[in-house]
């Protein structure tokens, strides 16, 4: 069965609450999709201070440069899901 997990700091992460997506025509499960409860986003919030310290360290060209990068990437390639 496919899993769709939650992205954390952008890395895939199955979460221990999970709901299972059904097929509508015969009930049969399809996909198990992570769920990101409070305390879990929460503590994400908290570690991105760092993060956001880097960014904006980060010349505003290289941000740019990123942003066309990733937006060629979801325009013209096949990602995983």
């Amino acid at each position: 069965m496919l899993h769709l997990p939650i992205l954390r700091a952008g890395k895939p992460y199955r979460s221990i609450n999970t709901n299972v997506l059904r097929d509508v025509r015969n009930g049969e499960p399809v996909a198990e999709v992570s769920q990101a409860n409070r305390g879990l986003i929460s503590r994400d919030l908290r570690g991105m201070a760092q993060r956001r310290a880097e960014l904006r360290e980060m010349p505003v060209d290289e941000i740019i440069e990123r942003c066309g990068v990733a937006a060629r990437l979801f325009t013209e390639e096949a990602l995983p899901v």
